[in-house]
């Protein structure tokens, strides 16, 4: 998915940014400038302020829903491990509330993480898939997590 894409830390997700930049100024200035280096001028300094502005801001909701259905799945499945939830968990007790793009790209590790683990057999405690969550998903993702966290606790005792 693209926005997963964009929040990785990785050096293709900036050249994406700047790409994205770059060609907007080609497509805006380029018939009115003689030189490749305004380009250049122009998209570098914004790409790096769109980065950094998209991993300090807290994540749209868009994204939030899209935590909520990685969530959603790990359940599906039976995902036994944590780390998901307690990646989310810390982030929005540090952000007194909300999350950041930057733990949200910590998430996206930790997603990767426990479905990697769950199907090599590795996890600590083992579950039995839920088909059905009984969580609103109106609820804002830290709220929903804390709820997410207690409905999981209970199935492991």
């Amino acid at each position: 998915m693209l926005i997963d894409f964009i929040y990785e830390e990785s050096f293709l997700a900036i050249l994406l940014i700047f790409s994205i930049f770059y060609f907007s100024w080609y497509v805006l200035f380029r018939p009115k400038s003689k030189s490749i280096y305004s380009g250049i001028n122009f998209a570098f300094p914004f790409s790096m302020l769109f980065w950094i502005g998209l991993n300090v801001a807290p994540i749209p909701p868009t994204v939030q829903q899209n935590l909520k259905d990685m969530l959603k799945n790990q359940a599906s499945l039976g995902v036994g491990s944590n780390g998901l939830v307690n990646t989310v968990i810390l982030g929005c007790n540090k952000n007194e509330g909300f999350l950041r793009g930057y733990d949200y790209s910590k998430a996206l590790d930790s997603y990767k993480k426990d479905i990697i683990n769950h199907t090599e057999g590795t996890e600590v405690f083992k579950l039995e898939p839920l088909p059905k969550i009984d969580i609103n998903e109106t609820k804002p993702i830290c709220s929903y997590i804390e709820n997410f966290n207690k409905l999981k606790f209970e199935k492991i005792l």
